[in-house]
């Protein structure tokens, strides 16, 4: 009980209510232009957890026709208000690092690339918005001592999606961080950065082979509803105008 304690106290922290700038966030005016990045890998991870180190299992499946990252900045623009200026450019998307913090003070890296520094020289950018993967050594899912990362499915006491991610706001001049959407601990009612959603397949999955045109469906549609979940609460969570 106190690991988990632990875990959904530091989660909580690390969400980014530390330094948050939600005000500024909140401030964001039309002729500010947003550049959002979407991050996730183009595969899917299936992991398994057995009752013995035995039973656990690992593999991956090539995902390239759910066209993951086009979907999470097309639904992020749906989400907020016309009078925002969204901004997207898929090249760029594998050239700025991903998220980092220091892990004893919290605080977070700031951006670094030459690439996006151009570009958000040339358009006129005044914020990075970076929605991408989490990674923690931890499961709160099954209370395993496995690590969970990133989205994918997880067969063990049941089949459930999960999605953990990062929504970090930056000043696009400065690359320092502004805010961030996260919040509230995995056994919170509504968490910004965790969610899963239990599968119901007709079998265990055990190879990418077991994935066919019809399970693919079925975890590509609980996947990108769990980030239709996050990436509203973090919109709200910025206090960002939304669409009507």
């Amino acid at each position: 009980m106190k690991f988990y304690v632990y875990l959904f106290t530091g989660l909580f922290f690390l969400s980014g209510c530390v330094s948050n700038n939600i005000e500024r966030a909140k401030s964001i005016t039309s002729n500010e232009p947003i550049l959002v990045l979407s991050q996730f890998p183009d595969e899917l991870q299936v992991k398994t957890v057995g009752f013995t180190a035995f039973g656990n299992d690992l593999f991956y499946k090539e995902i390239n026709d759910w066209h993951l990252n086009d979907y999470v900045e097309n639904k992020f623009e749906s989400l907020i208000s016309s009078d925002y200026k969204v901004l997207k450019n898929p090249e760029l998307r594998f050239k700025v690092a991903k998220p980092d913090y220091n892990y004893f003070t919290l605080e977070k890296y700031p951006l670094k690339s030459n690439e996006l520094t151009q570009y958000v020289q040339k358009n006129n950018v005044k914020y990075v918005l970076l929605i991408s993967p989490m990674k923690y050594k931890a499961d709160p899912y099954f209370g395993t001592n496995q690590h969970i990362n990133d989205f994918g499915v997880y067969q063990g006491k049941q089949t459930i999606a999960f999605l953990q991610m990062h929504f970090w706001l930056y000043d696009a001049i400065t690359g320092n961080f502004v805010a961030s959407g996260g919040y509230g601990g995995y056994t919170d009612e509504a968490p910004s950065w965790i969610g899963s959603s239990n599968l119901y397949l007709s079998k265990k999955l055990t190879s990418k082979d077991d994935i066919d045109l019809k399970v693919n469906s079925q975890i590509e549609s609980k996947i990108k509803g769990l980030f239709d979940t996050l990436l509203t609460r973090n919109v709200g969570a910025l206090k960002l105008k939304t669409s009507k």
